[in-house]
């Protein structure tokens, strides 16, 4: 299963509410394939995708409700489309105006906006695998709802979305871990942000002991295992879920940290909001070791 898809199957298995339920399905059906008066088309390549949008148009729609299914494989890549005829009500429910110039996004359900996003995520989103490469992107057809998505994002997550076209689609992208995991966080994939930071500091580590291999110091061996002693606590305490229970001190130490694994103890309190000496950071380090160890 490729990262795009464990992303979106967690997605998937955390859409229990009613409520958040039908914002998803709305943010689907703004962002899909199709959405036109005469027809609707959601195509996804994600098994998890495609049965959660039949479980929404169960659930909210009657049981006479036609989708028609169509289910395509070319060689190892599967194809899901699920097609509407009677768009009409569809159009009705979600109080939404069929012509693709005129579609722009209900901003009155902010309780379900992260469900929203979700739902578009499943649509049009896409992450690469972070051992490869950072990627996240946005694959929109229409460009007044481009417009309002990158306006969207910015607000509800702090992240300036890149734009470039491709085939007719206007690609809304970042190619930052910080960004990817901001942007996961906000579609509701958490788990798969919590990965790509845990995948970052691993390319961190590697980087740090290849730098290192090449330098002559009588006190790498000594900077290497504090440093690495120092990261596999802080992993244990992400893998936990306990890093945003850090006070703000501890947190900030251990992002920098994370992000500078070469940084000697003086170093890194210089880099602090509110710069430190080597003792005030090697206690907080300490700290930060012991909960890992309360943590097992």
């Amino acid at each position: 299963m490729s990262f795009s898809h464990t992303a979106k199957s967690e997605i998937c298995r955390a859409m229990t509410d009613s409520k958040r339920r039908f914002a998803c399905l709305y943010g689907i059906f703004m962002f899909c394939k199709y959405f036109g008066e005469k027809e609707i088309k959601f195509r996804t390549g994600c098994p998890a995708s495609s049965e959660l949008f039949e479980s929404l148009m169960k659930e909210f729609f009657s049981k006479e409700f036609e989708v028609a299914f169509d289910k395509q494989k070319s060689g190892e890549k599967v194809s899901y489309t699920h097609t509407i005829s009677d768009t009409s009500a569809v159009f009705e429910k979600f109080n939404i105006d069929h012509k693709r110039d005129k579609l722009n996004i209900d901003l009155a359900m902010k309780n379900g906006l992260d469900a929203f996003f979700s739902g578009v995520f499943l649509a049009c989103g896409s992450v690469s695998n972070p051992r490869k490469e950072y990627h996240f992107e946005f694959a929109v057809y229409n460009d007044a709802l481009k417009s309002e998505l990158l306006a969207m994002t910015e607000n509800f997550c702090g992240v300036s979305l890149r734009e470039s076209s491709r085939r007719k689609l206007n690609v809304l992208y970042a190619k930052d871990s910080e960004s990817v995991e901001e942007l996961l966080t906000m579609v509701g994939a958490t788990k798969s942000a919590m990965d790509v930071m845990l995948i970052k500091i691993d390319k961190n580590d590697n980087n740090y002991v290849n730098r290192i291999t090449n330098c002559d110091s009588a006190n790498i061996d000594k900077i290497v295992s504090a440093s690495q002693k120092q990261t596999d606590a802080i992993k244990k305490i992400i893998k936990h879920g306990a890093l945003d229970t850090l006070s703000s001190d501890l947190r900030e130490i251990a992002l920098l940290r994370i992000d500078n694994p070469e940084m000697s103890l003086r170093e890194l309190g210089e880099a602090l909001e509110k710069p430190i000496g080597r003792s005030g950071v090697n206690h907080r380090m300490n700290r930060l070791i012991e909960i890992a160890k309360d943590l097992e």
